[in-house]
């Protein structure tokens, strides 16, 4: 019984997951909702599946973010509340406490493996159905 009680949580991880869609692309993504989800983000994880993201929701404003102890290299993409493309930062540095931002006001940002929106064709004005 104690083995199936340290497995359970991680089959409910896996079957907790959510998805966007953005043209005829599923992307499969952990949500950064509270404050210290959103500080955590990504940082430290080494791999990330190909169609796997993550998605922040904030209140309309202008966003700033870094990738401050974030190993993968990130395409950041952020849409205003209807889900707009308004902004999309490729391939950012790993490491970097650089600020990435929008000249626009985001509710959202998505962050998926760099080189995902080129690969994709995804660009600004297209929608990501949240």
């Amino acid at each position: 019984m104690k083995k199936l009680l340290m497995i359970l949580p991680f089959i409910l991880c896996a079957c907790d997951s959510d998805t966007v869609k953005i043209n005829d692309t599923e992307i499969r993504i952990t949500k950064a909702v509270t404050r210290e989800e959103q500080a955590k983000g990504l940082m430290f994880q080494k791999e990330m599946c190909e169609n796997c993201g993550m998605l922040f929701y904030f209140v309309p404003q202008y966003i700033s973010m870094w990738m401050k102890n974030t190993y993968l290299p990130l395409d950041m993409i952020f849409a205003d509340s209807k889900g707009k493309i308004l902004c999309i930062a490729k391939d950012t540095t790993p490491l970097s406490e650089k600020s990435i931002t929008c000249d626009k006001e985001a509710r959202y940002v998505l962050e998926v493996n760099a080189n995902f929106c080129d690969k994709h064709n995804i660009k600004v004005g297209d929608i990501i159905k949240i």
